[in-house]
């Protein structure tokens, strides 16, 4: 962010390289370090500093508007004008980005990888008609079931990725499936 000095008028932020990108409309993506009145910092990744103790990008508003402060430890992805500011007194310009209202700012919420919790089938039925029944019982929260086969109860089984693939391994025979999330009666 900021990028090199552009010439000796146009100077680019402490420890700046690349292309100068000051006064342009940025997007930025990073983690909240450091919350203050009316500003905030964010990591994006260049591990940068503006003097201070925070580590980051300051966030402030354009103009006198004062954006909304994320917490710490918020991930956030924001829109904004690219720019320099001296924070410190001894320490020279500083990346800042400077953004116009809260439309500019999106707090980005971290779920993590899905929870898997083994759900065991509680039914299967087949029959002459190349028809395969599966039941088990529902997962409490559950947004979507992987399913495994195997050649053998208890040995090696590997998850099918969709069921157009669970089609493409069963025999020619095997003429449909139905998956089931509930018990049967």
């Amino acid at each position: 962010m900021g990028g090199g000095s552009y010439s000796v008028l146009t100077s680019g932020p402490v420890g700046g390289f690349g292309l100068n990108n000051v006064g342009l409309l940025v997007r930025a993506w990073g983690k909240i370090t450091d919350v203050n009145y009316g500003y905030f910092y964010i990591d994006d990744g260049s591990n940068v500093t503006d003097g201070g103790t925070a580590t980051g990008i300051r966030v402030v508003g354009l103009g006198g508007y004062q954006p909304y402060v994320p917490a710490i430890g918020d991930y956030v992805a924001l829109t904004g004008i690219s720019g320099l500011a001296t924070y410190d007194a001894g320490y020279g310009l500083a990346r800042t980005i400077r953004v116009a209202s809260s439309d500019d700012l999106n707090v980005v919420q971290y779920v993590g990888p899905p929870t898997e919790v083994e759900v065991q089938a509680t039914g299967v039925d087949a029959n002459n008609y190349g028809k395969i029944t599966i039941y088990w019982k529902s997962a409490p929260g559950a947004t979507g079931y992987n399913i495994y086969r195997g050649t053998t109860s208890g040995g090696r089984t590997t998850r099918i990725p969709s069921m157009e693939a669970l089609l493409g391994i069963l025999p020619a025979t095997r003429e449909a499936i139905s998956l089931h999330s509930q018990t049967p009666d």
